[in-house]
């Protein structure tokens, strides 16, 4: 009775590990992926910005050179 006792303990301690091996391997891939999508985010705000300015200096420059 006690060999069962342990050995059910002994598997259930190396599925707890396993389970958090596996959590620990998801949530990485799932911050990674998060800050992939933020990285995009960022650069598209500021290639959005710099167009923006450049629209500006475009309208400035024609108001001026006609």
């Amino acid at each position: 009775m006690d060999v069962n006792k342990e050995m059910i303990l002994i598997m259930n301690k190396q599925l707890t590990q396993q389970n958090l091996r596996e959590l620990t391997r998801l949530t990485f891939l799932n911050l990674m992926s998060a800050n992939g999508v933020m990285a995009k985010t960022i650069i598209r705000n500021y290639k959005q910005k710099q167009q923006r300015k450049n629209n500006v200096y475009r309208q400035i420059r024609d108001c001026f050179m006609g």
